[in-house]
């Protein structure tokens, strides 16, 4: 039941379309290739200036294959957070994570194989309701590739991992500045806590 309300919220959800989802009963954190294709006209801006473009945005699950595409985009994520840019830690952390199936990487790329974003979940249960579900621990998208509706698509794969899985949901948090990703997350139906204080105890060394 949970694989056809996934399969159904693909099919409708924006024109979307999924040719090959389907869950490996082997593992949980494994599937076949996830691929979902938008087709937006809308204008591109690329390196070399404004032009019409049909932008096909096609999602897919990251396997080792992609490791050094998503590594690039991981590593400008880390960037944005301030961090120093360290390619190689950045694909020596995606691999272990896709190699160790310890995560769900999903990337967008353009019809011409451009990696344009990417999300990354992490499967965690719930005690009270005695399920799964999943932390969406990452979302970005590359600079020129935003507002063409990539990280909604990221999110609708979110959304079908969930679904497939029979997960109570998907818990994710942002910067209380970051108006953007909360209208989005909002208008796709996420509820904003309350009520509820987070904790964490840092382990770093100073």
């Amino acid at each position: 039941m949970a694989k056809q309300k996934a399969q159904a919220y693909l099919v409708t959800s924006n024109n979307l379309y999924n040719k090959h989802f389907k869950r490996n009963k082997n593992s949980w954190l494994r599937f076949a290739p996830l691929h979902i294709i938008a087709n937006n006209f809308c204008p591109l801006k690329w390196a070399l200036g404004f032009k019409e473009h049909q932008l096909n945005i096609i999602v897919k699950q990251a396997v080792l294959e992609n490791i050094r595409g998503v590594s690039e985009l991981f590593n400008s994520y880390r960037m944005f957070y301030k961090q120093g840019t360290d390619i190689g830690l950045a694909s020596e952390f995606i691999s272990e994570r896709i190699h160790n199936s310890e995560s769900v990487i999903f990337f967008a790329q353009n019809q011409d194989g451009d990696y344009l974003g990417f999300t990354q979940l992490y499967p965690t249960f719930s005690s009270v309701s005695a399920k799964k579900s999943w932390v969406l621990n990452d979302l970005f998208v590359a600079e020129n590739a935003r507002g063409f509706g990539v990280a909604k698509q990221l999110m609708d794969a979110a959304k079908a991992l969930a679904l497939e899985t029979n997960a109570n949901g998907i818990a994710l948090e942002t910067s209380e500045s970051n108006h953007n990703a909360q209208a989005l997350y909002e208008s796709l139906g996420y509820e904003k806590s309350s009520g509820v204080y987070n904790y964490f105890l840092s382990l770093t060394l100073a």
